[in-house]
């Protein structure tokens, strides 16, 4: 049996005795529907509700605020909590943004995923 070497590089120990990062973290939720009202709140709500389930399980990941559009197109960047979400990253208020998905942020639809072969 080969024998395992004891020791230990300069990058490992560096690791090991490094302090552990916090994340500020965001939410950022988007929802475009605009037929039924009811549905709107229930769809931010659940994207939120699992996106604060998955960060209340790191320990790397502390949530300061929650930006939610509601009824905004993904197609543009004109929605008041994205630019809000903008102004939190840049006056480093925030250095992480948890989404439930991409889409969320750049609106692309199941015809647009396909086309760049995401989807199938």
């Amino acid at each position: 049996m080969a024998r395992v070497s004891k020791k230990v590089s300069a990058a490992q120990r560096e690791a090991e005795n490094a302090p552990h990062r916090i994340w500020k973290t965001a939410i950022y939720a988007r929802l475009s529907d605009f037929d039924d009202v009811l549905r709107d709140t229930e769809s931010l709500e659940v994207q939120i509700s699992y996106i604060k389930d998955y960060i209340n399980h790191r320990d790397d990941l502390m949530l300061l605020d929650v930006f939610a559009d509601k009824r905004c197109t993904g197609t543009n960047f004109d929605r008041p909590e994205f630019e809000r979400l903008l102004k939190a990253l840049q006056e480093r208020k925030i250095d992480c943004i948890v989404v439930k998905d991409y889409c969320a942020i750049i609106g692309l639809n199941q015809k647009d995923l396909e086309n760049q072969g995401i989807l199938a």
